[in-house]
């Protein structure tokens, strides 16, 4: 194992890094956001990316070393060699993947190095993989929401292998400010008594694009004044447009591509419909909060653990069924119901702005979530410390003498 010392108490820890991809999504901002919390924590941090990105730019940015290397649902060995290597020649303490690739990647590596190893399960539920990978290489898997951490101890793992950390946000970055909503809404042609309803997330099928459409079209032809924004980009554009048009929503509704400040989006919304089909703590609705923008959410996944219905937003069901908890019933069609209702109720609004900013500033600080996250890795650290010279787990199996003889024998 590696002889590497371990750090004590509040001592400062070398923590890796391991993003299975490099895009500008949700799990890489994620981990951005903890690299600059650790940062100011005292910790060291370094990264392994797969490609470089702006988002790797990002790294650069805060002082972070980033290496790249493939990172593999099933690794060439060099991926594997060159990530121990990473973590002995650093002397890293912790090594922290993101998403099953660089989980797998990471967890066979760390071995090598005798580096504790952490992955945080950002879906909903863990993957088949993250399971076996944890098993095997005895990793630590982080849950994001309440349903995916029940879900890694319904699977078999130890209360001692899994944590319930619940995802967190800049608030300093994302916070109100009304000077700057006026402008960003002149920007994108809303008048300031319109009432403006956002999407922002990925085109795709799971993240709902197509049910916020859906919904709009049903909330405007009962509200023509209601205005709406989707701000992302992906490979369902084309056929949103089309279902736009074909909703009447023409000159309502306006597509503004990827947004590089998403904190503008918030500022400048009066509400966030949240529309995906499964999530486990989406980063946009706790932006959007800690910006004192309301979520309209489908109750799907943590997502009721971000928006207290009828307080800091509203909760339909994702489906139609019978017995939910929303008067509204379910789906989109339930969203436009519960859309007109919101701006209908006079001075509603409002409230749910200031209760949804006092939310997040009471439950989902990054800094929280970081903080937490070191608890974890100084368990595993101590615990690494204890089994220090028991070389138990990296010992090749043998059978007894007595069954090796006889087994020789048996062969001649």
């Amino acid at each position: 194992m590696s002889q590497q010392p371990t750090p004590r108490g509040d001592a400062p820890l070398r923590i890796l890094q391991v993003l299975g991809n490099a895009v500008v999504g949700g799990v890489e901002q994620h981990a951005l956001g903890l690299a600059r919390d650790y940062l100011a924590l005292g910790h060291a941090v370094a990264c392994v990316a797969p490609f470089r990105s702006r988002l790797t730019t990002a790294f650069a940015a805060l002082g972070v070393e980033v290496r790249y290397t493939p990172l593999l649902d099933d690794p060439p060995w060099r991926s594997i060699e060159t990530l121990a290597m990473i973590m002995r020649e650093q002397r890293i303490d912790v090594a922290h993947a993101h998403l099953p690739n660089a989980h797998t990647v990471c967890a066979l590596a760390a071995r090598l190095a005798g580096t504790p190893c952490v992955a945080t399960i950002h879906g909903l539920s863990p993957s088949v993989q993250d399971i076996a990978v944890a098993r095997l290489c005895d990793s630590h898997l982080i849950g994001v929401c309440e349903a995916s951490y029940r879900q890694l101890l319904a699977v078999g793992l130890s209360p001692q292998r899994a944590t319930l950390i619940r995802n967190g946000v800049d608030l300093d970055r994302f916070r109100p400010d009304a000077g700057e909503r006026d402008r960003l809404r002149a920007d994108i042609g809303a008048g300031p008594d319109d009432v403006l309803v956002a999407f922002v997330g990925r085109f795709s099928h799971e993240k709902g694009p197509d049910n916020f459409i859906r919904m709009a079209g049903a909330a405007h032809r009962a509200l023509p004044s209601l205005r709406f924004l989707m701000a992302g980009g992906g490979p369902m554009e084309a056929e949103l447009r089309a279902l736009a048009g074909a909703a009447g929503l023409e000159n309502a509704l306006l597509m503004r591509g990827v947004a590089r400040r998403s904190e503008d989006i918030y500022r400048a919304a009066d509400i966030l419909a949240h529309t995906s089909r499964s999530e486990a703590m989406p980063l946009v609705a706790l932006e959007a909060l800690a910006c004192g923008c309301p979520v309209l959410g489908f109750g799907v996944g943590g997502v009721p653990e971000i928006v207290s219905d009828d307080e800091t937003g509203v909760l339909t069901p994702p489906v139609e069924a019978a017995g939910t908890f929303c008067l509204h019933g379910g789906g989109w069609e339930a969203a436009a119901s519960a859309l007109v209702q919101l701006v209908s109720t006079s001075g509603k609004l409002p409230r749910m702005a200031v209760a949804a900013r006092e939310s997040a500033l009471a439950l989902f600080d990054a800094r929280r979530t970081a903080a937490e996250t070191c608890d974890v890795y100084r368990a595993m650290l101590a615990e690494t410390a204890r089994d220090r010279g028991d070389a138990r787990s990296l010992r090749p199996i043998a059978m007894p003498p007595a069954k090796l003889a006889k087994t020789s024998a048996d062969a001649v």
